[in-house]
């Protein structure tokens, strides 16, 4: 039994083709991880599929799989709408992840500036742990980083301490920190990811995995160039990204 996560993407599992379908699909998956006590994490792909994607984690928990909840991107002008909407369907049982988010969107609907997507991300930082929600924080930006740590901290949640907004903590999956863990991609901000584990927060990596693990790592590059550079590094300076 691995204290593991599986991310997945839903349009993946045909949400753009048939959504009952995708459903019925993703919803075979996250039984399957229950039985492993396994959580599902739903990744958000582009604006298209937000409101869908939002859908499909909100009637999983509705059938009783509280073993799953979705990405919200900081980059989109909705998702602090959207916490509060999610929060309210699934109460004590909602799991976000947060990210700024790498799809390019039109201005109307999202930040497109660096610092606003930063001030955005951290709003939505304040906004989950308000809400008494799971936190779990992706990123490998240090303004993003060390936001939520003050926000932790003002909260007096941290490593060791139990989750001071629940008088009973909800049921989690094997491998959830209290409350809250950071998130990294594999071989990006090592250095960070074990600062922040050697301070006790739970940290979790991103690994691609099955057999087009390489065409799926390259793509992601291709979309995010931000994290080439560390990729980067990592490669050629192998030792500032050891494990």
């Amino acid at each position: 039994e691995l204290d593991a996560n599986i991310s997945i993407k839903p349009t993946a599992f045909g949400l753009l083709i048939d959504p009952d379908a995708a459903l019925g699909n993703i919803e075979g998956l996250v039984r399957k991880a229950a039985q492993h006590n396994m959580f599902v994490r739903l990744d958000m792909e582009d604006h298209r599929v937000t409101g869908p994607t939002i859908d499909v984690c909100n009637s999983l928990q509705e059938k009783g799989l509280h073993n799953v909840g979705v990405v919200l991107q900081g980059r989109l002008i909705r998702t602090l709408s959207d916490i509060n909407d999610i929060r309210a369907a699934t109460g004590k049982h909602t799991d976000f992840r947060i990210c700024k988010g790498i799809y390019l969107e039109p201005e109307n609907i999202a930040h497109v500036k660096y610092w606003d997507i930063v001030h955005g991300t951290n709003d939505a930082i304040d906004a989950m742990l308000d809400s008494g929600a799971y936190t779990a924080i992706a990123s490998h930006d240090n303004p993003v980083i060390s936001y939520a740590l003050a926000a932790l901290k003002s909260r007096e949640m941290g490593p060791g301490k139990p989750d001071p907004r629940h008088s009973e903590t909800p049921a989690m999956c094997s491998g959830k920190g209290p409350g809250y863990e950071f998130q990294f991609l594999l071989g990006v901000r090592g250095d960070v990811r074990r600062k922040l584990s050697e301070q006790g927060h739970t940290t979790r990596v991103y690994v691609p995995y099955g057999t087009k693990w390489y065409e799926y790592s390259m793509r992601r590059l291709r979309e995010n160039p931000e994290i080439a550079f560390h990729v980067t590094k990592a490669l050629l300076m192998p030792w500032t990204n050891k494990r």
